[in-house]
């Protein structure tokens, strides 16, 4: 096992809602502070954002640890911790079963009682204060209530160089107008393919609740993470529609050491690359780049998804991504102390969306 990681210390007194381009990140101090607000997703793309070509991103904002830590304070639950139900708040109940032995030494039961858990979660109740903030919020950030908007996942335990925990947490949509419309009838008023409302609440409590799945857990645990310490932030951005391709992006090529041609993982429409279905993958290609520009290409397989010959991103967008992400190498500061026989590579995802803009979702640094 690897030796055991920490994870960045949690600062549950700040409460602000933040714009992504109003998040300090002028120091390592600065960068330090935000990532105990707000995780690592959200401070790295905040921090990224500020560094780069406006064109390349989305509109957001972040939602600081503070409101998970208050909603699992104050939501309960009736459970039976082995001595007849009882009721307790979520957090309680996770400090009980952090200290029993059977929860920790078996996986049938652990299993068990986080899913018990995490559907309690998505149930429970949110602050109307923060609702009303996230109202504001989404309307300052987006300019209507029709938008529908992303709430992602943003962890002090993930996007690290010791614990990259891609994958791990759930993501979802929201929609500000089904929030205030006053029912609770489908369809979605930002998306009418969507049948069901996508309230601010039921968003907030999936992504909160995501920091229990099973393997979340397992994971933190084979790397030896305080699971008492680890807490849930959340980043807000900009719910493409109908987008072309979906692109994970190595600044460097983590499948081989020493070969330092980029590797770019790429499918086709909305399918996930990081977590794809079994039996569906999409194309690999590897790129030479040399003085921040793409010298050249090989093609190491095709998706799935597409003709043999065809290509999710032709040779003209993989020259533009390659450019780009060897500016971000430059521009982006890696703060965690690196060892002398490493190398420190940039793991980024994309998408193209509708008009065929390339954009960029998240950054993290990957320890090679």
């Amino acid at each position: 096992r690897p030796e055991p990681v920490d994870v960045a210390p949690a600062d549950l007194d700040w409460t602000e809602l933040v714009p992504l381009l109003e998040v300090p990140t002028q120091t390592a101090d600065d960068r330090r502070t935000a990532l105990g607000r707000f995780g690592a997703k959200g401070s790295n793309l905040a921090t990224l954002y500020q560094r780069i070509d406006p064109a390349l991103q989305l509109q957001g904002f972040l939602i600081p640890f503070h409101y998970y830590d208050a909603f699992v304070r104050t939501n309960t639950w009736s459970v039976d911790l082995g001595d007849g139900p009882q009721t307790l708040s979520f957090h309680d109940t996770l400090e009980r079963w952090l200290d029993d032995p059977e929860f920790l030494s078996d996986g049938s039961i652990r299993r068990t009682r986080l899913l018990e858990l995490m559907a309690a979660m998505e149930s429970g109740s949110c602050d109307p204060a923060l609702l009303t903030a996230l109202e504001e919020q989404i309307l300052a950030t987006f300019g209507g209530d029709d938008v529908m908007v992303r709430f992602r996942s943003s962890s002090n335990a993930e996007d690290s160089l010791d614990f990259n925990g891609a994958g791990l947490y759930d993501s979802t949509s929201a929609c500000l107008a089904d929030e205030t419309d006053g029912d609770e009838l489908g369809p979605s008023q930002c998306d009418a393919s969507q049948p069901n409302e996508r309230g601010l609440c039921r968003a907030l409590t999936k992504v909160w609740a995501s920091l229990w799945t099973m393997k979340a857990f397992e994971e933190r645990a084979w790397y030896g993470i305080d699971q008492h310490a680890v807490v849930m932030g959340i980043l807000v951005d900009t719910r493409t529609a109908g987008e072309l391709a979906n692109v994970v992006a190595f600044s460097g090529n983590p499948l081989l050491h020493g070969d330092d041609r980029y590797l770019v993982n790429a499918q086709i429409g909305e399918l996930d690359v990081v977590s794809a279905v079994p039996g569906v993958w999409p194309e690999k290609s590897l790129l030479t780049v040399e003085g921040g520009v793409v010298t050249a290409i090989e093609r190491a397989r095709g998706s799935t998804e597409l003709p043999e010959g065809e290509w999710v991103l032709d040779e003209s967008r993989l020259q533009e991504l390659g450019g780009v992400l060897a500016s971000i190498v430059e521009v982006f500061p890696v703060d965690e102390e690196v060892p002398d026989t490493a190398t420190v590579l940039l793991d980024t995802e994309w998408k193209v969306d509708a008009n065929g803009r390339l954009l960029i979702k998240q950054v993290r640094p990957f320890l090679e």
